[in-house]
């Protein structure tokens, strides 16, 4: 999968110039003293926290890889297997043995849940091994730096005292691309100060050379301990100094502390399912760490690794992830960042030739506002997005002018990328037409009443002319509608676009694109057959709730949560044969959107319409140990939502709103007497009426 190089940049221009491409390096030192050997100042922990396994999955890719990230900040380290840190322009290695056993091949993962600690073990027949990696964030004007704080651990696994041997390695790295910067300068690789600049890595001794050799005795009681501190920008190393007067353990209890504040407003969701749970802070620490502060701007990016750059294809479905789980405040700032894209004609494109980018940040500033409260949107906002829906307004008009074959819709594209086609794409005219819904809502909203009308009025039109074109081609929803396309913006039919219906959709069989069974089951493919996609294909499974067929949403979950490296990323496209993910490494902030948007919107479903779906798509297990979540933003109030299985009897609480609600009963359950003040639809739903927050239904297997 190919992406474009030119890159097109908001007007404000907060935006070096030099993203304009992404290949280029950014430099990592650190400083140039020693940080003590043994404890350094580490308060004694129990030497049991050495021998706990990390918590999170098994890695199923190769090479299994982890990522330390923070919220703002403007760089990334990626870590891998063999024990290795890397910068994308410098790497810091470490191998060793323990009397005689080479140090063993190891994963990672967290030290616990709700951590943004990445922890590296290894356990040998005669020593285990463990390194953790705290994030540590550094002020620096009107940006975040990253440093990060390492302390790598041998403890014997017998009783008696053995010798422990480290060898940590600095060398020339471009294990991926990273923007360059005005700041990118030479680094000394080696341990020590020298007249050719500062060292890229800080240990606990010294080294002329680019290896440093670290020896200690170890004991069950008393394991082996080294600390290094390493920086993610050049600016950062006169900072270390400090760092290194305060603990690795009181450093990351600080992180931990922070993480847990930014998560405390959010929405919180608790299965029985201890994974489940954690794969949502997982991608929720990937949606906000996936981004860079400049002064008080907080801008999206896509992957900390592949690209640092704003798609707004994908940062629009950051925004909507977030504000669907509470997180308001990087919400906020990411969609204000996209309407900085905003050109004097009133498009929106991060990338020229991508024309679905207007629609796409129109229908972000609804996804976010609609969800804040009874607050309208700022005059700013509104302004913004009529100047979008009159720019689009004026391009079909020169189609129908130029092109009346093609009348009613928007001009082609050349996006370079997913659709890998030049001409009239269906995806430009989805997006489109939920931007136009969007304005209309908000601008309504805002009391802008006439102009909301006219978009009402022109959103009916242009909706019946894509109804009409897809029936006219016997109910396909083409990639494009004037040629060969690969399968992308049609996916978003209905959900999240809306520009199709539920009956339009089966009939289109747009769920067939969904891989029915195997690992990857309820997943789509891209391109070549065994080319998977963590979130292409993640519309299609929230479709398929609405269509009844909750069994293929079960299998999309299922196979997504089984796609996550140990530490809760994922990659954006895999070889299902391989498991490789070549350049395109994880985590991808759009395959974390899919995967909260796949449980979010199962819970409580208020994307479409005017009634709100609870329990749309399940999990039995979750019945069984009950379902809380707390504090879910919707179209209509905050709701809180419980429900639970015992014996016969479905139970449901939730916060009353102003509008119907649908239920839908648990897994292979049908409703076996009709309960008093609900509707039965069909077999395994019912409505009740507003201003309800309770339900009771004596159920009976299918």
């Amino acid at each position: 999968m190919t992406y474009g190089e030119e890159m097109r940049f908001p007007r404000s221009s907060h935006r070096a110039a030099s993203r304009g491409t992404r290949f280029a390096g950014l430099a990592v030192v650190a400083a140039s003293f020693a940080i003590a050997a043994a404890g350094c100042g580490t308060s004694r922990r129990a030497a049991d926290d050495t021998l706990a396994e990390p918590v999170g999955p098994r890695d199923p890719f190769d090479p299994a890889s982890a990522a330390v990230i923070w919220p703002g900040a403007s760089d990334a380290l990626l870590l891998s297997e063999p024990l290795r840190a890397s910068s994308g322009t410098f790497a810091v290695s470490w191998t060793g043995e323990f009397e005689g056993e080479p140090m063993p091949a190891g994963r990672f993962g967290r030290p616990r849940a709700g951590s943004p600690v990445v922890v590296w073990f290894a356990r040998g027949k005669r020593a285990a091994w463990r390194a953790t990696f705290a994030p540590v964030p550094v002020e620096d004007g009107d940006r975040t730096r990253l440093a990060a704080s390492v302390e790598i651990t041998v403890r014997p696994l017998s009783a008696g005292q053995g010798r422990a041997r480290l060898v940590a390695t600095v060398s020339p790295d471009s294990a991926f691309p990273v923007p360059a910067t005005d700041e990118a300068t030479p680094v000394a690789l080696a341990w020590r100060r020298s007249a050719a600049g500062v060292p890229p890595a800080l240990g606990p001794a010294s080294s002329a050379g680019a290896t440093s050799t670290l020896v200690a005795s170890a004991t069950s009681a008393r394991p082996a301990r080294w600390r290094f501190l390493v920086a993610g920008s050049p600016r950062v190393a006169g900072r270390l100094g400090a760092l290194a007067h305060r603990s690795h353990a009181t450093l990351a209890a600080e992180v931990e502390r922070a993480w847990s504040l930014t998560l405390a407003t959010s929405a919180s969701l608790t299965t029985g399912d201890p994974a489940l749970e954690q794969a949502v802070d997982e991608a929720l620490l990937v949606l906000v760490g996936c981004t860079e502060r400049d002064g008080g701007r907080l801008r999206a990016v896509g992957n900390p690794f592949h690209y640092r750059d704003t798609w707004i294809r994908d940062a629009a479905r950051q925004v909507s992830a977030l504000s669907q789980w509470g997180l308001a405040e990087p919400a906020h700032a990411i969609a204000a960042d996209l309407l900085a894209f905003q050109s004097e004609a009133g498009d929106l494109m991060s990338q020229p030739g991508q024309l679905d980018g207007t629609g796409q940040a129109m229908w972000a500033q609804r996804e976010l506002y609609s969800r804040d409260g009874p607050h309208a949107p700022p005059d700013s906002v509104l302004r913004a997005l009529a100047r979008a829906w009159r720019w689009c307004e004026a391009e079909r008009a020169l189609v129908r002018q130029l092109a009346p074959a093609f009348a009613g819709l928007m001009p082609p594209g050349d996006p370079r990328d997913n659709e890998l086609a030049t001409g009239y794409l269906f995806g430009t005219d989805a997006w489109t037409l939920a931007g136009y819904r969007a304005a209309a809502s908000l601008l309504e909203q805002g009391g802008e009443h006439a102009t909301a009308e006219s978009l009402r009025v022109a959103s009916a039109a242009y909706a019946a002319e894509i109804s009409t074109r897809v029936a006219r081609g016997r109910g396909a929803v083409p990639a494009c509608w004037s040629g060969p396309a690969r399968d992308w913006g049609n996916f978003a039919a209905l959900v999240p676009t809306g520009a199709l219906s539920p009956a339009e959709a089966g009939r289109a069989g747009l769920l067939s694109r969904l891989h029915p069974e195997g690992a990857q089951a309820g997943l789509a493919r891209y391109g070549a057959p065994d080319s998977v996609h963590l979130y292409l294909g993640s519309d299609l499974a929230v479709d398929a709730l609405l269509m009844g067929r909750a069994e293929l949403w079960r299998a999309a979950l299922r196979s997504t949560l089984g796609a996550r490296t140990a530490t809760g990323g994922m990659p954006e496209i895999f070889c299902s044969t391989t498991h490789g993910y070549g350049w395109n490494l994880p985590p991808h902030t759009a395959a974390a959107a899919a995967l909260l948007t796949l449980i979010r919107q199962a819970l409580v479903f208020d994307a479409l319409g005017d009634t709100l779906r609870l329990s749309l798509g399940t999990l039995p297990e979750w019945w069984v140990a009950g379902t809380n979540l707390k504090r879910a933003p919707t179209r209509w109030g905050v709701v809180d939502l419980s429900f639970r299985q015992e014996g016969d009897t479905a139970r449901w609480d939730w916060t009353p709103v102003p509008v119907p609600v649908e239920v839908t009963l648990p897994p292979g359950m049908h409703v076996a007497a009709n309960p008093g003040g609900g509707q039965v639809k069909g077999a395994h739903r019912l409505l009740v009426p507003s201003g309800t927050g309770h339900l009771e239904v004596t159920c009976a297997r299918d």
